[in-house]
């Protein structure tokens, strides 16, 4: 057993939280555990991200990376991006979006940049 893991089992008998939120903890803990040390803020970074569904890289203006929702707007066309449900654009060019949770001021701006692609 690794310090790390030892740690959680004593933080979670602490708390007492029992199986099965006991078992997927020790195994997440134990996952994290056995990376290089180094990266291991890098990896928590990611982890973060993908559990809150977003990109790990920029998003892009790839036709293939939106999908069209016309049907939520009565016919108008708005595209959600594939790689982060959150991110919506009107713009056919896919050249600007918004996020839909109001992070960066929801749809009527600001809106956020995507790099074209090369």
């Amino acid at each position: 057993m690794t310090v790390l893991g030892t740690h959680a089992i004593a933080e979670l008998d602490y708390q007492g939280v029992v199986d099965p939120e006991r078992a997927a903890l020790i195994s997440i803990v134990g996952a994290f555990a056995d990376f290089p040390y180094t990266s291991f803020a890098a990896l928590l970074d990611k982890v973060q991200k993908l559990i809150h569904f977003q990109p790990l890289s920029e998003l892009t203006n790839d036709p293939d990376e939106w999908q069209l929702q016309d049907t939520l707007t009565g016919g108008q066309s708005v595209w959600q991006s594939k790689r982060w449900p959150d991110a919506w654009t009107y713009d056919p060019t896919f050249a600007v979006y918004f996020l839909l949770s109001g992070h960066n001021g929801g749809p009527t701006g600001p809106f956020n940049t995507v790099p074209a692609l090369s």
